[in-house]
């Protein structure tokens, strides 16, 4: 068994919503050794014909990164009806990201550095 399976046995996910701003939702992903070691932060879209949760924060503590809890945190959103869209202002990181979960790309703003 590799290093990441180890590592990911024990990774459990929840998401919860936060009161300020309103309908924004958390979504953690926690380590029973390592504690909080992802969260993702999800915004209401609400226009243009979009019901889901834009993609706004996604942070992995830097140590564990590359092991597949930014998609863990994906899906789990995803298996729970959070409805997560990624935002078309990405950073490099975060476009990359993206293509490697999937879902629905947006055009990327050229802004994001």
């Amino acid at each position: 068994m590799s290093r990441n399976e180890q590592f990911s046995q024990g990774l459990t996910f929840r998401h919860e919503f936060a009161e300020a701003p309103a309908q924004h939702a958390m979504v953690y992903a926690e380590h029973p050794e390592h504690g909080q070691v992802g969260s993702m932060r999800l915004a209401p879209v609400g226009f243009g014909g979009r019901e889901g949760r834009e993609i706004r924060d996604i942070d992995v503590s830097e140590q564990f990164r590359r092991q597949g809890i930014g998609k863990g945190m994906f899906e789990h959103a995803t298996d729970n009806g959070l409805q997560p869209e990624h935002s078309r202002h990405r950073t490099n990181l975060g476009d990359a990201w993206a293509h490697s979960v999937g879902g629905t790309i947006p055009e990327r703003h050229v802004d994001a550095p």
